[in-house]
């Protein structure tokens, strides 16, 4: 190129480039609107509040409508049990005071209710046949139909060989007692089974709520992964399986659910409040035990402490005498000493009413008594012109009471109808044969109580079979080496 020309040229191509600079961002295409992400999440992030918001509302409406029906139930008998106890204890004392010869049965009645409610609060020594009248009602106190169903079918599912401490360990697990001990465990698992289950789910946002929700509504724990190795341990019936397995944890307010309430034997189908380890699991189990297959479904009933507490006084209650009608201590009624003209009436048509069996009598009756009562009161006569000759000599003789001695009560009350000092129906000589009676029926009372709880606990812990086993053996030994000896 002509050196004359370079200047040119050189400033062609600067203004060139500058051009295409200078127009390069008009021809270049839109960038995108970013406001169209922005808005998206704006809209994402108010759906997920109004979820938050609904999720409280579910917690706090289940929470209340459970505290509805668990302070119903508690408040319309609070404290039946103790109340119950009282009424019965003012009822013996009225007992005692009008009758101290009845003190005996006084604590034999007292030893039969503690009997009854320790049956009732275990549900130990129930019948283990589903056809006895007293099993079922009995198991519906502490648990739903279901599984009060699967309960009292137990046995029959099991194959032969089982352990007998099989059937009564189902039997506590199906109390109310065990219903406590869940129901007190309840608000401290459940809160980390929410955790648990909202974390397995994906559902970190509302995990605070299912948090709370845990600790007053409970929560379920599943174990289906326990599934396998429970089917194929071997363990089950021949077509028996296990479809579904997991533990309902109640919470503070849960109230639980049962088929029956107290008094037991007239009514199954009354719901009630309360629950037990047992009809905490949720199953379903698929068998064959009767011929055909058939599937057992049993969702977990939760149960908190305030529900099991109240099921169990009014269990207790109704075991020592409570109709299952309001307060007891709304029957209250204080005892009052009978006086000498309620006794003297009581008397009177007592002999008014001999007077119309003796007149009302036979000709032939009638003479009989008229010889008897002779022969009697010439009897009584010899007997009071020998007695101070006799008395205290012969033992196997009638005792005679005069005015300077007592009666002797060493072989009984012996006094004799018509004589001073003698009444047996005045409470001093009451008060005085029940002093000597009252030591033994205490010691009955408290062995019959001590040997229950005995016989429940070995047949808890299975060495009630063992010693059994061991004692015959003990005797078969014994026996030879008697009959050895004798030889």
């Amino acid at each position: 190129m002509h050196q004359s020309l370079r200047p040119f040229a050189a400033a062609g191509v600067a203004l060139t480039a500058a051009g295409a600079i200078a127009v390069a961002p008009a021809i270049a295409p839109t960038p995108p609107d970013i406001q169209v992400p922005r808005m998206a999440t704006a809209q994402v992030g108010l759906t997920a509040e109004t979820d938050v918001l609904a999720r409280w509302v579910e917690v706090f409406n289940a929470s209340s409508a459970n505290a509805t029906a668990v302070s119903q139930f508690l408040f319309e008998a609070p404290g039946t049990a103790l109340q119950q106890a009282i009424v019965n204890q003012v009822g013996y004392l009225g007992d005692v005071l009008n009758d101290p010869g009845s003190i005996g049965d006084v604590f034999e009645s007292m030893g039969d209710n503690l009997e009854k409610a320790f049956s009732w609060a275990t549900m130990q020594g129930l019948p283990d046949d589903i056809n006895d009248p007293g099993l079922v009602p009995v198991l519906a106190l502490s648990n739903d139909a279901s599984h009060t169903l699967i309960a009292a079918l137990l046995p029959s599912f099991l194959p032969e060989g089982t352990p007998e401490i099989v059937t009564p360990l189902v039997h506590f697990l199906a109390s109310p007692l065990s219903g406590v001990l869940i129901g007190f465990a309840g608000p401290l698992v459940s809160p980390g089974v929410a955790a648990l289950n909202s974390i397995m789910a994906g559902d970190l946002l509302n995990l605070p709520a299912n948090v709370v929700d845990g600790f007053f509504n409970g929560a379920t724990l599943s174990l289906d992964v326990l599934l396998p190795a429970i089917n194929g341990a071997g363990v089950l019936p021949e077509g028996t399986t296990f479809d579904k397995l997991g533990i309902s944890f109640g919470g503070l307010l849960s109230p639980g659910a049962t088929v029956n309430t107290v008094p037991v034997g007239e009514v199954v189908g009354e719901p009630g409040i309360g629950g037990s380890i047992f009809s905490s699991l949720d199953l379903a189990i698929t068998t064959n035990a009767l011929g055909f297959p058939f599937t057992l479904a049993a969702p977990g009933v939760p149960v908190g402490p305030i529900g099991a507490l109240a099921s169990l006084s009014q269990i207790v209650a109704g075991a020592i005498g409570w109709d299952g009608e309001g307060n007891p201590l709304s029957k209250l009624t204080f005892p009052q000493l009978e006086t000498e003209s309620d006794s003297d009436a009581l008397t009177g048509s007592r002999t008014g009413a001999r007077a119309l069996v003796a007149d009302a009598a036979p000709p032939a009756a009638a003479a009989e008594t008229d010889s008897a009562a002779v022969d009697s009161t010439a009897t009584g006569s010899e007997s009071e012109q020998s007695a101070p000759e006799e008395a205290g000599q012969d033992e196997g003789g009638p005792v005679v009471n005069t005015s300077a001695g007592a009666t002797d009560l060493s072989d009984g009350n012996k006094a004799e109808p018509g004589k001073a000092g003698t009444t047996s129906s005045r409470p001093s000589e009451k008060l005085r044969s029940a002093a000597k009676e009252f030591g033994g029926d205490v010691r009955s009372t408290v062995k019959k109580l001590r040997t229950g709880v005995r016989d429940t606990v070995k047949g808890l812990s299975g060495r009630g079979a063992k010693a059994d086993a061991g004692s015959t053996a003990g005797s078969g030994a014994t026996g030879g080496e008697g009959s050895d000896s004798s030889s």
